[in-house]
């Protein structure tokens, strides 16, 4: 498939855009239901192992757009979608960090690999600068119950990619990257406390991450 053809029907305006598009209600409906299509289908790409077919030259030049309307669905600012959708975006970045953030896809060298590469390091650079500020602070909006058991799907999610980012750019990485970035510095006015910190860097599991979430969670409440 054609990635620039599946996100298409995505009518919202460019990145950027001071475009405002008041839609009557159905329309609204029917851009949102085309939205919750594509985001199932680019999951179902990268869930099943055919990530590749985002790296064609036909599809490679839309790979931002593709981030970009996942990014949307994840982070949910606008709380169009239910968890379980949320959820599905949540999933893709997994599998994509996955996939994309070993040090052999992110330092290949080789002529062959080289477009590859560079697509490569712009996806963690996008996950890092963009996708992972926005996930954690989705988890402190006071509309985020992590006691409600589909909006907790959420949360295990993010403490999968959490675990799964450190295991591909090693600990040193994700210490620097992640770990003191966003419980230091981004998220210091949410009263987390050093000792949260470093619980991040020394969890190993994904378990380890969502109980370092909820106490994230927690101490931005109190």
């Amino acid at each position: 498939p054609n990635a620039n053809e599946v996100i298409n029907n995505n009518t919202s305006p460019a990145v950027g855009s001071n475009e405002v598009i008041v839609l009557p209600p159905h329309l609204i409906t029917e851009q949102i239901a085309v939205k919750k299509l594509t985001f199932s289908v680019l999951q179902s790409l990268v869930a099943n192992g055919v990530t590749n077919i985002l790296l064609t030259p036909s599809n490679a030049p839309h790979i931002e757009k593709v981030l970009h309307t996942m990014s949307e669905g994840a982070i949910d600012a606008s709380h169009c979608y239910d968890p379980i959708v949320r959820k599905t975006c949540i999933s893709f970045f997994r599998h994509l960090i996955d996939q994309w953030c070993s040090p052999s896809t992110l330092h290949d060298a080789s002529q062959q690999m080289q477009q590859h590469t560079i697509i490569h390091n712009g996806f963690l650079r996008f996950l890092l600068d963009s996708v992972l500020p926005g996930l954690l602070r989705s988890l402190l909006h006071p509309s985020f119950n992590h006691h409600d058991a589909l909006q907790s799907r959420c949360l295990s999610e993010i403490a999968k990619i959490l675990t799964t980012l450190k295991d591909r750019i090693g600990t040193t990485e994700f210490d620097t990257s992640v770990a003191l970035k966003f419980f230091t510095g981004d998220l210091a006015s949410t009263s987390l406390l050093q000792d949260v910190s470093k619980a991040f860097s020394q969890a190993v599991t994904s378990k380890d991450m969502e109980k370092c979430l909820t106490i994230m969670i927690t101490s931005s409440k109190q």
